[in-house]
């Protein structure tokens, strides 16, 4: 992955003088995959920059954009945050938000290189003061530690459910705390593979067990393939009926780049809450979607296709899209919304929806017996006992 890292840190540098440019920018620095371990890096991987301004930062709190066909995500940072940073304790910095967590482990692991511009050196002194008094993953530890606590709790009201012959809530308790166990491993590892977590832990039973644990959730790959197809099928039919349309009327509105146009604000376009999404990167994060979840399926693994498609692609959270479009760009003057709802009107989103809708309900398992409910209660006591010693 060098060459991929090479071009994601020239793609990074390159966008270095258009933002030292902005009001009251005093520092540019990566945080994520190419502030990390490089044998970290995949094909998916983007390029992450935390922002720090001296001056009031803008209401919304990241921007998600496209740099030369790169995904490129903004986090926006004040620069008191950084300097409170610097002098945080450790169960301090293990309580900070995610937010500033995903700034934090960037500050603390990455190389010089991805400082990327520094006005008065502070990024420098903070990196420095963390590397001094939080060696190491301490960190991580700490954090992993308090989550692990947490899911621990649920997963004895989940063994009381079970011994109380309640195997709906003991199943969904168990099985809603398989996505914490595996963060917790990762998290104690140092790494986004499973794999490599569990051997430097040395637990190498773990994924086999949380494997055949996520595999129970899903009625197996054909199921899978079916609710991926039908999710596709939605999100060409709405490309076709109502993003390329938009992007013709916005043209004629003198928009002479829809691509790059801001969607700002509160607008479920893609991710929730207040911020920018350019709209290209909008269609662009939606295509990575089909791809990477096409990814795990190939590689044999229908669980994590779902989810990824639940989150993103399913048919609420497509009509969620459209109409978080319509609404941000009515507040830029480009009131599209009575186009919009007529196409999600329509007899044919409506099939399209509901193949989808059927599809996805297909592919996830949901029946409860007491014999799954103790495989779950069970297989997830175990993990999150390896995850303890």
């Amino acid at each position: 992955m060098d060459a991929h890292r090479s071009r994601l840190m020239a793609v990074a540098r390159r966008c270095v003088p258009a933002l030292r440019k902005r009001p009251g920018v005093v520092g540019l620095a990566l945080y994520g995959s190419l502030a990390g371990d490089p044998t970290e890096l995949t094909g998916f991987s983007d390029v992450d920059m935390a922002v720090i301004y001296d001056r009031p930062l803008p209401a919304h709190f990241t921007e998600h954009r496209l740099a030369e066909g790169v995904k490129l995500d903004l986090l926006l940072f004040h620069r008191k945050t950084l300097r409170e940073i610097g002098n945080r304790t450790l169960d301090q910095l293990a309580r900070s938000s995610w937010i500033e967590e995903l700034f934090i482990k960037g500050l603390m692991h990455g190389g010089r290189d991805t400082v990327l511009f520094d006005r008065g050196g502070e990024i420098a002194r903070v990196k420095r003061q963390l590397a001094v008094w939080h060696p190491g993953r301490d960190v991580e530890r700490r954090k992993a530690a308090a989550e692990l606590r947490e899911t621990e709790g649920v997963l004895a009201q989940a063994a009381a459910a079970l011994r109380a012959r309640r195997w709906k809530p003991a199943l969904h308790l168990s099985s809603h705390q398989l996505w914490r166990l595996r963060d917790v491993l990762l998290e104690l590892g140092g790494t986004k593979r499973i794999e490599t977590a569990a051997s430097r832990l040395d637990v190498p039973v773990f994924p086999r067990i949380e494997a055949g644990l996520r595999e129970n959730l899903t009625m197996g790959p054909v199921a899978a393939q079916a609710s991926w197809e039908a999710d596709r099928a939605l999100w060409a039919y709405l490309l076709r009926a109502v993003w390329e349309p938009v992007e013709d009327l916005l043209r004629r509105d003198g928009v002479g780049n829809p691509d790059l146009l801001e969607l700002v604000g509160e607008h479920p376009v893609f991710w929730h809450g207040n911020r920018v999404h350019e709209c290209g990167r909008v269609k662009a994060e939606a295509a990575l979607t089909l791809r990477w979840s096409r990814h795990e399926l190939d590689g044999g693994r229908p669980y994590e296709a779902l989810e990824m498609l639940s989150w993103f692609m399913c048919p609420r959270t497509q009509t969620e899209r459209c109409r978080g479009l319509a609404a941000a760009l009515k507040e830029k003057g480009h009131d599209v919304s009575r186009f919009v709802n007529r196409i999600l009107r329509g007899a044919e989103f409506r099939r399209f929806a509901a193949e989808a809708r059927a599809a996805d309900l297909a592919a996830w398992r949901f029946e409860v017996s007491p014999r799954r409910a103790r495989f779950f209660v069970e297989g997830t006591r175990r993990l999150a006992r390896l995850a303890r010693a």
